[in-house]
């Protein structure tokens, strides 16, 4: 492991002499383990900051101001699979398989603070500072009080995994801050807590099937899914979905057994690196989560997706995404036919040519 000392200013803000995107993606590509520990001053003690102007400049900083930890978390873009699954007992479990989303990011910002408890910024964080709060009687004799500032470019409440980014992006954060190690499990055990039901995106690059709602994996597949383009939109802009105030799918028993046979064609098509597979598993799905929550226009899209190589759709959101090979151009011809025929429906698309 190894740390980077990196300045903030009185609003949580890393100073850098190069703009925000780059600071940005210099984080986002550090491996998981570094230990970047930055500084929070009040506004009229700002450090001077030596650095070069490009952003592949090397960024120096002498300060001797408080000690600032950064933790950050991905968001994803909904769900390959998400339905009931058995477990090596035969016992079920709701579980999922999320689509990853690499532009999608929250990042915290944690210090230690006189006063006597914790706080989150923004104040209406509840299950983050619930989620701090369990890590501190997890670790009574590490944790003391500390205030987290969070920022999120997640919209919540369209299925992106808003809530644990930003779960997770604060506990990387104070784990840091008080020099915590904590595996992907311990981390999803917590979000879980805090959440009542959280994606598995702390596991990343990997590709588990997660309980969601009960912390544990189900199964770990070999790889990372294969390589895919996207074209996102969002179905009902102006209806969003809350975990919290909807109740979960009731599964029939025609369904579960169905769940089954896609977990297993899921494992070939990561195995295998099959996109083709990969499509059929996350149309199925799609089509089966219609019946528990219905998404406007489905039928026009998935007639839409039959030219790509399938769909996905956010399974408690309103996010969908026709999914594409690799790194196609956007003058291709499915591209510009996909993207076409969405805005004919009333819906504004956005292209990714790579999403993981």
């Amino acid at each position: 492991m190894f740390s980077i000392l990196l300045p903030v200013n009185q609003h949580g803000d890393l100073i850098v002499a190069c703009n925000a995107v780059c600071a940005f993606e210099v984080v986002r590509q550090m491996p998981e383990d570094t230990h970047i520990l930055s500084t929070k001053d009040r506004p009229n003690q700002l450090p001077q900051v030596a650095s070069s102007s490009n952003c592949r400049g090397r960024t120096r900083a002498t300060t001797h101001q408080q000690h600032v930890a950064l933790g950050f978390a991905p968001g994803h873009h909904g769900e390959v699979l998400q339905g009931a699954f058995k477990d090596q007992f035969g016992r079920l479990h709701r579980g999922l398989v999320t689509m990853p989303h690499p532009h999608l990011q929250a990042v915290a910002w944690a210090a230690e603070t006189a006063a006597p408890h914790f706080s989150v910024d923004p104040p209406g964080k509840l299950k983050v500072l619930a989620a701090i709060r369990r890590l501190s009687v997890l670790n009574p004799e590490r944790i003391r009080p500390c205030t987290v500032r969070l920022k999120s470019n997640i919209v919540d409440g369209f299925g992106m995994g808003a809530s644990t980014a930003d779960v997770l992006a604060a506990l990387r954060a104070v784990a840091k801050l008080f020099g915590l190690r904590l595996n992907a499990s311990q981390y999803f055990r917590i979000a879980v807590e805090a959440e009542n039901a959280s994606d598995g995106t702390m596991f990343s690059p990997r590709t588990p099937l997660v309980a969601h709602r009960e912390g544990h994996v189900l199964e770990m597949f070999p790889r990372k899914l294969p390589e895919l383009g996207l074209i996102s939109f969002n179905s009902d802009p102006n209806a969003p979905v809350f975990t919290t105030r909807i109740k979960p799918a009731r599964y029939s028993p025609s369904e579960i057994e169905h769940f089954g046979y896609l977990r297993l064609l899921l494992a070939k098509a990561i195995a295998e690196a099959r996109l083709e597979l990969i499509g059929q598993v996350a149309s199925q799905s799609a089509k089966m989560n219609q019946a528990h929550l219905p998404q406007p226009r489905f039928e026009d899209v998935l007639l839409l997706s039959r030219s790509a190589v399938g769909l996905q759709v956010a399974h408690s959101g309103r996010m969908i995404g026709i999914l594409l090979p690799p790194d196609l151009p956007d003058t291709d011809r499915k591209v510009v036919s996909v993207m076409g025929g969405l805005r004919e429906i009333g819906v504004v698309p956005t292209f990714f040519p790579r999403m993981n």
